[in-house]
């Protein structure tokens, strides 16, 4: 239907809705390229179109052509017109005949403003023969008839959907009803937000809601089916339009910046050719607003990242997006951990897990969001012009993936996001305890072929800084460098602890593993293969004792090709973190009562890497990063005997 259908009138009958989107793509790029001359043309003048489009917010040629659309769609203006309330000016209000519905009369019927509906003050007196449509009511009101006659219909908007569908699944994430939980609600909610988007082209997603509503239901880990359509590029398509409307104008670089890294923040990347659209549109805005380039309000990594099409989830600002949200995932509830896989019986074989499960695998043990195991599996990374340490030999690409985590809420993203990329049948995330796991792994490595190439560790949670009574210090929050702690009796009491994830017998058991002897097939050549250890924590104190107790247990630490030596820490101007202020004054002072002339002994040398070892950083790491505070990071192998 093209938009001088519209114009000239919706016909009954005339639906586009359904499960092809491209209808949906088709309609919202003719609505922003639609002109006041090319919907109110063949309308004319009259005093009455006059004041229906007063009524109206701006541009009222859109409220209009969207207007006409939804009840082209609908079949029904009593359907259509409560999907478009966001266009009425405040005190104003839809008012329709007071006759039978146009859906009973003929098809061809043509519904025009001002005929069919039209927009009036609510100060005003409905004139005779119309009624109401409001949306306080609920319904179809006739003030001469009692409120039981009326016709109910519900409020719809966009935003209120996304809510609706967030708020349900941390209701399943904090409720004893976690462990069962129906989809059929949430999917409901998503069908209709996908149906109200039809009718109203996202017209009451703008400035930026579109991206948001795309991250917020990225991280309470929504996958639409495909036979609904692609929710993501719908979201994504409304945000490029609307940069594409603003542009040079009413956006500010921090607000077009927040659009585009929201929207890599939800895992659209450059291949989606919606987000494609919204990163260029972005750059053209942002390069072309020379007053803003010249104050240096943008940075040049970030317009890099526009041009070259590199901005994606993996990004640091796009992942500083996600931590600063995501990092809430990390609380775990006690229904989180009632509800968790407690017995190794309870997981699922390898083999229904991934889809060869012979290759290699990678395991992330208190994964959180999982990002590093997405981000091997996709073969990305953070960004093309870090100094990268790549394990050798590894090949991320023939190797499969296992992320383990006590958050409910985490492990639904990441498992989310893998079936949105399609790389679930690698890369796959279980609600369960790291001890758990390492038992599950030690059965399948006894009983199969299984052989784990590598275990990540990644800023465990710190147990309670070391001599220190417990009301002296308090818990600092993972990434961040609070001079206010709280809640440090939630922290283990010790390194041996066995609620902190690196206590000494969690250790054995991943060393255990990585020596494991593993029987190759035919086509390989027949040797033992050992795997590695990766250890990163932004707790200086945490990583030496970790390095200290693996190094116990026999692996071998690995030599940096970017070691980290004392100058560099001083050069760079890296601040460390409260816990390592403190754990550092800890350290002089009882120095100072022992008389000591040793140094303080710090994470830095040969074993010490001053950057990123595997090419994709967590959340965590890219916060680290852009604050410039100090991670500290080792590998380790194991050793052949």
């Amino acid at each position: 239907m093209e938009a001088s259908a519209i114009a000239g009138g919706a016909t009954l009958g005339q639906s586009l809705v359904g499960s092809n989107s491209a209808n949906f793509h088709k309609s919202v790029e003719r609505l922003y390229d639609s002109t006041s001359w090319s919907v109110l043309g063949e309308f004319g003048e009259s005093y009455e179109m006059d004041q229906f489009l007063k009524g109206l917010h701006s541009p009222a040629h859109q409220a209009l052509f969207v207007i006409q659309h939804a009840i082209s769609c609908t079949s029904s203006v009593s359907v259509a017109l409560p999907h478009c309330l966001h266009f009425l000016k405040p005190s104003h209000q839809f008012i329709v005949p007071k006759r039978r519905d146009p859906e009973t009369n003929n098809e061809n019927e043509r519904i025009w403003p001002c005929v069919s509906y039209t927009v009036i003050p609510t100060a005003n007196v409905v004139p005779e023969g119309w009624t109401t449509l409001t949306d306080q009511s609920g319904g179809i009101k006739d003030p001469n008839e009692s409120s039981s006659t009326n016709m109910q219909v519900p409020t719809y908007c966009s935003k209120e959907y996304v809510s609706q569908v967030v708020s349900l699944l941390e209701r399943y994430n904090s409720e004893s009803s976690t462990c069962n939980h129906q989809e059929d609600p949430i999917q409901q909610f998503i069908q209709k937000l996908i149906q109200h988007l039809h009718y109203t082209l996202g017209t009451d997603l703008r400035n930026g809601a579109a991206a948001e509503a795309a991250f917020d239901l990225s991280l309470a880990g929504v996958v639409v089916s495909p036979d609904t359509g692609d929710l993501y590029s719908m979201l994504a398509h409304i945000a490029a339009l609307e940069l594409e409307r603003k542009s040079g104008r009413s956006l500010r670089p921090a607000s077009i910046l927040r659009v585009v890294e929201k929207l890599a923040a939800s895992g659209l990347q450059n291949d989606n050719p919606y987000a494609a659209k919204a990163f260029a549109a972005a750059y053209r805005s942002l390069t072309g607003n020379n007053k803003q380039a010249k104050k240096g309000t943008v940075s040049k990594e970030s317009l890099e990242d526009l041009r070259t099409g590199r901005l994606q989830l993996f990004s640091f600002r796009s992942l500083h997006w996600l931590w600063r949200r995501g990092h809430l995932f990390h609380k775990v509830s006690s229904v989180d951990k009632a509800c968790s896989l407690s017995s190794i019986d309870a997981i699922a074989s390898l083999d229904s897990l991934f889809a060869d499960p012979t290759l290699p695998l990678v395991v992330d043990v208190g994964c959180g969001l999982g990002v590093t195991l997405l981000g091997l599996t996709a073969g990305q990374s953070t960004t093309k012009s870090l100094q990268q340490q790549h394990l050798q030999p590894m090949d991320w690409s023939q190797c499969n993936f296992l992320g383990a985590e006590l958050s409910s809420h985490a492990v639904r993203w990441g498992n989310a996001m893998a079936k949105r990329w399609e790389v679930s049948g690698r890369c796959h995330f279980l609600h369960v305890s790291t001890a758990t796991l390492l038992d599950y792994l030690h059965l399948e490595s006894d009983r199969s072929h299984l052989q784990v190439a590598c275990i990540l560790l990644q800023f465990p949670t710190p147990y309670r800084l070391q001599g220190l009574g417990n009301d002296e210090l308090e818990e600092e929050e993972e990434g961040q460098d609070h001079q206010s702690f709280a809640g440090n009796n939630r922290l283990p009491l010790g390194p041996t602890d066995e609620a902190f994830m690196a206590n000494p017998q969690i250790l054995q058991r991943m060393v255990d593993l990585l020596n494991a002897k593993v029987a190759t097939t035919d086509s390989q050549q027949q040797a033992a293969t050992s795997g590695h250890l990766l250890v990163q924590s932004n707790c200086e104190d945490v990583a030496l004792y970790i390095y200290d107790t693996v190094l116990s247990m026999g692996l071998e630490a690995v030599k940096s090709q970017n070691p980290r030596i004392r100058s560099d820490t001083e050069k760079n101007g890296s601040t460390p973190t409260a816990r390592t202020k403190e754990w550092l004054r800890l350290q002089r002072e009882e120095r100072e009562r022992s008389k000591s002339q040793e140094t303080i002994r710090r994470a830095q040398g040969d074993h010490w890497s001053s950057g990123p070892i595997l090419p994709v950083c967590t959340e965590t790491e890219a916060s680290c990063q852009l604050q410039n505070t100090p991670v500290h990071r080792c590998l380790f192998r194991a050793t052949q005997t």
